[in-house]
């Protein structure tokens, strides 16, 4: 997730050139995406065999569980202890 301070130091990192108007902050040459735009990255995306996954196999996608990982105990038992440092 972005940021706004850091996605507006982006686009002016950019090139693109940002100012202030009296509603906030606005860049030159671009603006939000509209119905029409959307429409059109959703057929290039389709000719382009790029597609997103469903939600049910997000859903339903193989993940690690918790109980998959070795716990912290585990891990102490099994890490050399250190040597007494001499007095």
């Amino acid at each position: 997730m972005w940021t706004r301070r850091a996605f507006y130091g982006a686009l002016t990192e950019r090139g693109l050139v940002q100012r202030k108007t009296n509603k906030g902050q606005a860049f030159d040459g671009i603006r939000p995406a509209n119905d029409a735009d959307r429409a059109k990255a959703a057929e290039e995306d389709k000719a382009n065999s790029v597609a997103l996954p469903s939600p049910e196999t997000a859903v339903t996608a193989v993940t690690a569980s918790v109980r998959d990982v070795p716990s912290l105990d585990d891990w102490l038992a099994e890490a050399p202890t250190p040597d007494p440092i001499p007095v």
